[in-house]
């Protein structure tokens, strides 16, 4: 009876393991359709338009397929070698990327996150401000929590370490 039990409860627990893995897997970024694909090399073309209108239009639908696109993006930049396309895509890549934009300080009980123009950093506390930090307005690469730190690494490796209680930059490198 015993051994029925403990059956059924390892049976109960490999069900929900495997919903979860299929749940994750499902969250996986999908690839671009051919369709999709077909539009994509019809906007990185229209970034090296004479007209400075299109480029605008080209690289915001290029922005509009998401991350999604990041795969095609990365791989156009790498076979370009045109300095305004690369800028262009550049661009496209690091809009598009998704960066972590919020953690928990389990010590100080405080939700740090990137506020949505991602150059200000916010310490909230049951859903109030507690703190507001101005970054430099160089888009954000990452967000974590170092030895009850908040550490935010800037394109061109700008390291700002924050301290969580009150939002003061501690270090500026």
């Amino acid at each position: 009876m015993l051994l029925n039990k403990l059956a059924s409860k390892l049976q109960l627990v490999a069900m929900l393991l495997m919903t979860t893995l299929l749940a994750c897997a499902s969250l996986h970024a999908a690839e671009l359709t051919a369709e999709q694909k077909a539009k994509a090399e019809q906007y990185i073309k229209g970034l090296n338009d004479d007209d400075f209108t299109k480029r605008e239009e080209a690289q915001k639908a290029l922005i509009a397929l998401g991350a999604d696109a990041l795969p095609f993006l990365k791989d156009a930049l790498a076979k370009s070698d045109d300095p305004e396309l690369k800028v262009r895509l550049n661009a496209v890549i690091n809009e598009v990327t998704p960066v972590t934009t919020k953690i928990v300080d389990d010590a100080s009980g405080l939700t740090i996150e990137i506020e949505k123009d991602n150059h200000i950093l916010a310490g909230t506390k049951n859903g109030s401000w507690v703190w507001r930090a101005h970054l430099t307005g160089k888009p954000l690469l990452s967000l974590a929590l170092r030895n009850g730190k908040v550490v935010v690494k800037e394109e061109g490796g700008v390291l700002i370490t924050v301290d969580p209680r009150n939002g003061s930059i501690i270090q500026d490198k």
